[in-house]
């Protein structure tokens, strides 16, 4: 057991094949390794679930959403599923250069989770 907080990545996809393959092995590659990845797929229609499939990666979790929904709507479904302490949002057509995005960046809730003010658009 780690006694560094879970962050909660939450990446919102739509037809995203063209980058996912580089964003996954970014965030792979970060030093942090406390951290779950929710890929949110807004009901893409080309290889997105594959390629996150391919991965066989223990701290993925892939949902496909029921119907297609704006991005703030998205995201704020996909909130409901996370598990860390820390969550942030990775744009599926974001790669994260630095290896320590999660140790560098400052991670904060500005609420508590339980708190239902919590919106992301």
């Amino acid at each position: 057991m780690t006694d560094k907080p879970l962050v909660s990545v939450i990446i919102n996809c739509y037809n995203s094949e063209k980058y996912l393959n580089e964003i996954i092995e970014s965030l792979i590659a970060q030093t942090y390794e406390n951290w779950e990845a929710i890929f949110w797929d807004n009901c893409s229609n080309d290889s997105t679930s594959d390629i996150i499939a391919n991965y066989n990666e223990p701290r993925f979790r892939y949902v496909l959403a029921e119907q297609h929904t704006t991005l703030g709507q998205a995201r704020n479904l996909a909130m409901t599923l996370i598990k860390g302490e820390l969550f942030c949002f990775l744009d599926s057509d974001d790669i994260s250069v630095s290896r320590d995005r999660f140790v560098t960046q400052e991670l904060s809730l500005p609420c508590s989770l339980n708190d239902s003010s919590v919106d992301a658009g």
